[in-house]
């Protein structure tokens, strides 16, 4: 009976599950009652935020729950800018009713990216991409699992443009992202052909730990691409703020591997300070990714504290390369 609970919970269609037991009847017997709490049937989320290394940043999105085909159907519709893409998407969900938690899924989306530091150039390149998807979503015990096929006209300013077809297999958690240390899983594979050929494979995980009043995580993060990715696939290690010192996109190659580990404890207030000390190395020649290179390693020290318009970051890196940074950040990540 609990799995079966938990198994409702996992759906995403539930708020709370609330099992209690009651006596009826006249013989008092002990019955097992469980409260559902729904999810509203229509909702519009949103939230704005500001960092120093994408600026301003900004999302919205209108989520509609109803049935169809005597299952539960979602759609969402929305749309957002965080400095490096800007977006457009629709998208469905129609829950199976057997085995619960399994899923058709469907969309269409435009996609607009602003490639910061290239390995080819300082300039940015824009990519620009049209299309839609398709396929299966498993949810179960707080892990999402999707497999999806792919089409899209992708566009490369000064570079070529064309359909794109493949598929991707991704398997996430649904840990939020803004988590004190360590980072959520995720592991994903895509593959595609047309104007371009090429695969993108990459994951990232963290094992967390409580010492005393302290939080501890330690990291591991990899990515390749193969064959001829488009500029937005290329890894970096400054992406996500990932190497301390670096900038959103510096560090860009054909391949990156990362790991460290985090520390944070309690200060003054409601805040937290936070450790995070990374090594890492890319690779740029595209026949032989096993052979890394430019090993770096770097750290932040950064205070974190919980306000009214999301979390406040502040915080200083530096890294072996020689740069160094100041991050300021307002709002929840995204």
């Amino acid at each position: 009976m609990l799995r079966a609970m938990d198994r409702l919970y996992d759906t995403g269609l539930f708020s709370g599950v609330w099992p209690r037991v009651e006596r009826r009847g006249p013989d008092a017997l002990d019955v097992l009652v469980v409260a559902l709490d729904s999810r509203p049937r229509l909702g519009l989320d949103a939230a704005v935020g500001y960092e120093k290394d994408r600026g301003g940043r900004l999302w919205s999105l209108l989520e509609c729950r109803t049935a169809a085909l005597g299952a539960p159907l979602e759609t969402r519709t929305g749309g957002g800018d965080d400095g490096i893409e800007r977006w457009l998407e629709a998208s469905l969900l129609l829950h199976g009713l057997a085995p619960l938690g399994l899923g058709w899924t469907a969309g269409l989306h435009h996609l607009d990216v602003t490639q910061p530091l290239l390995v080819t150039g300082p300039d940015d390149v824009d990519v620009q991409r049209t299309g839609g998807w398709a396929g299966l979503r498993y949810r179960r015990s707080g892990v999402i699992a999707s497999l999806v096929g792919q089409a899209e006209a992708i566009h490369v300013e000064d570079g070529v443009s064309g359909r794109s077809w493949g598929g991707m297999l991704r398997v996430s958690s649904t840990t939020a992202a803004t988590g004190l240390v360590g980072v959520p899983m995720e592991l994903e594979a895509m593959l595609r052909a047309g104007v371009l050929d090429y695969a993108v494979l990459g994951g990232r995980a963290s094992l967390r730990r409580g010492i005393g009043a302290m939080k501890a995580a330690a990291v591991l993060e990899g990515a390749a691409t193969l064959g001829d990715p488009p500029p937005d696939e290329l890894p970096a290690l400054g992406d996500r703020h990932a190497m301390p010192g670096f900038r959103w996109g510096e560090g860009r190659a054909r391949a990156r591997v990362l790991g460290g580990v985090d520390l944070a404890w309690p200060i003054l207030g409601n805040g937290w300070g936070r450790l995070r000390v990374r090594a890492g190395a890319d690779q740029d020649a595209p026949d032989d990714l096993t052979r890394f290179s430019g090993w770096t390693s770097g750290a932040a020290l950064e205070g974190i504290w919980t306000t009214p318009f999301g979390p406040v970051v502040v915080g200083y890196g530096i890294n072996t390369r020689g740069s160094d940074r100041i991050d300021v950040g307002v709002g929840g990540w995204f």
